[in-house]
């Protein structure tokens, strides 16, 4: 039987943000493009530049800080979402009271294997855990379910008589 970890922490995955990528790269294609045709002076040049580094800066803090305010933990006997920086919230469900685990995929997250995971618990009909752009979302499904199951799976009965079995526990 394979070995199931005590404790894995899953965050937003880095390919989830090619959008913030792709406008990194347009900033800098356009400010090479102004760079070459337009008959701008060595200063605004320079100021050019600069305003694209630090846009460009500014957007990879955001996706900095998008993917560290957010983590899925799958524990033994829990799963635990956390989210935020400086206010954290932090929402657990038990495993054996999990209901539903729902991945899902448009298609360019499917192209990069990236997906939403959301899991409901018995108690409730909403999503209580909705967490975007995890990596392999559905290699996290299986974890969870793997986990539920060694809780939900009925024990086996052992051939002892019920006397003996009274004072095993006894003891």
């Amino acid at each position: 039987m394979e070995e199931i970890k005590k404790e894995v922490c899953y965050k937003p995955a880095w390919r989830s943000f090619y959008r913030h990528i792709a406008l990194i790269i347009l900033i800098f294609v356009a400010v090479i493009a102004l760079s070459i045709w337009a008959p701008f002076g060595g200063k605004v040049k320079g100021i050019l530049w600069g305003v694209a580094v630090a846009a460009a800066v500014v957007i990879f803090l955001s996706m900095a800080v998008k993917r560290i305010s957010s983590i899925l933990i799958v524990r033994e006997d829990e799963v635990a979402y956390e989210s935020g920086i400086l206010k954290r919230k932090s929402t657990e469900i038990g495993l054996t009271s999990i209901r539903t685990v729902l991945v899902d995929q448009t298609l360019v997250q499917r192209i990069l294997n990236i997906g939403n995971v959301s899991i409901a618990s018995s108690g409730t009909e909403a999503y209580e855990v909705q967490i975007n752009n995890m990596p392999s979302p559905y290699a996290i499904r299986d974890d969870i379910q793997a986990r539920s199951r060694k809780f939900t799976q009925p024990k086996p009965k052992t051939d002892m008589p019920a006397a003996a079995e009274e004072e095993t526990q006894n003891a």
